[in-house]
């Protein structure tokens, strides 16, 4: 019942993909390496965020967002939240929402996210915030920072991603297809306790009009 609770979740983050502000769907995968072992997590996800409609049919500043992530392997971790969100400024974006989680011990608990998305010009920064308050069962604080710059018209992207429990390090992408719809990303990442982790992935955009 949780391993289907888990995947209609996540159907219901990624269904309302066109007629949304931004969408995506990916499927990436993270390498994890300590002096003695390695890890392999695949992992699919789901983001999709939208703006209320003005009275004249214009955009709002006010709307919202929901997120989903699924470890692919058998009765591996999911979680889905929801949540308002708000356009501060042309150039700073935030929310916050509340929806549910199940650990890769089996425990449901509750989970809360936030995020803030900025963009000025060529360079875009991408933040998530996220905790569980039954800790005992949950997953616990999350976070994921993400800064680039955009070159040839918006083909390639480079700069910095910081996640928690895997470190910090460089991140580079491809930007595919006809109107740039398909991302190709890798990244590495240092930490203290071990390391060098890897994450890889692929992701399909959707931007409305």
């Amino acid at each position: 019942m949780t391993k289907f609770m888990g995947l209609a979740a996540l159907f219901f983050v990624s269904l309302p993909l066109v007629g949304q502000d931004y969408a995506f769907i990916e499927e990436f995968n993270t390498i994890e390496r300590s002096e003695d072992s390695s890890s392999w997590t695949p992992i699919v996800d789901g983001w999709f965020q939208d703006s209320f409609k003005t009275e004249d049919g214009g955009k709002s500043r006010f709307g919202t967002f929901a997120w989903g992530q699924k470890m692919i392997q058998e009765d591996g971790y999911w979680q889905a939240y929801a949540g308002p969100s708000v356009q501060l400024t042309k150039w700073l974006q935030i929310g916050a929402g509340g929806g549910i989680e199940r650990g890769n011990e089996g425990g449901v608990s509750p989970r809360f996210g936030s995020f803030a998305f900025l963009n000025r010009g060529r360079h875009a920064a991408f933040l998530i915030y996220e905790d569980s308050p039954r800790r005992e069962v949950g997953s616990g604080h999350w976070y994921l920072v993400q800064h680039w710059t955009t070159f040839h018209s918006g083909r390639f992207e480079c700069g910095v991603m910081a996640q928690a429990y895997i470190g910090t390090g460089p991140r580079c992408a491809v930007n595919f297809g006809q109107n740039k719809q398909w991302k190709f990303w890798s990244s590495a990442h240092f930490e203290k306790s071990g390391g060098p982790n890897f994450q890889f992935g692929i992701r399909w955009v959707h931007v409305g009009e």
